[in-house]
């Protein structure tokens, strides 16, 4: 990622997923504290919030999604971990009305 001209952190995730559809997500994170972030993206419903300690974030958001035709939020409750060769690993479970209906596990590395 890249900072803006707030100190904002920028992230840009690009997905390619099994039907060969690309898309794209665009984070702003502030730190709001010691231990605690904010974050918007154009998908995501309010806000994320973030809680942070040692090489672990938990990251919480609602996410717009378009499944058949549809609108549907799902929520993302994401435990993120940084290794120490700086690759990022990222296990996020999906709910909806409080029942978990699937999990994702995703590793982010910089481009050099």
């Amino acid at each position: 990622g890249t900072t803006d001209d707030a100190g904002n952190l920028v992230l840009e995730e690009d997905f390619v997923w099994s039907d060969g559809e690309i898309s794209r997500r665009v984070w702003t994170i502030a730190r709001t504290n010691q231990h605690t972030y904010e974050g918007q993206a154009a998908d995501v419903v309010g806000q994320a919030g973030g809680l942070a300690f040692g090489n672990a974030l938990n990251w919480s958001y609602d996410l717009q999604l378009e499944i058949d035709g549809s609108q549907w939020i799902i929520h993302f409750d994401d435990w993120m971990f940084l290794q120490p060769d700086g690759v990022l690993l990222n296990r996020a479970e999906m709910s909806k009305f409080g029942i978990r209906v699937g999990d994702v596990t995703i590793s982010f590395s910089k481009k050099f």
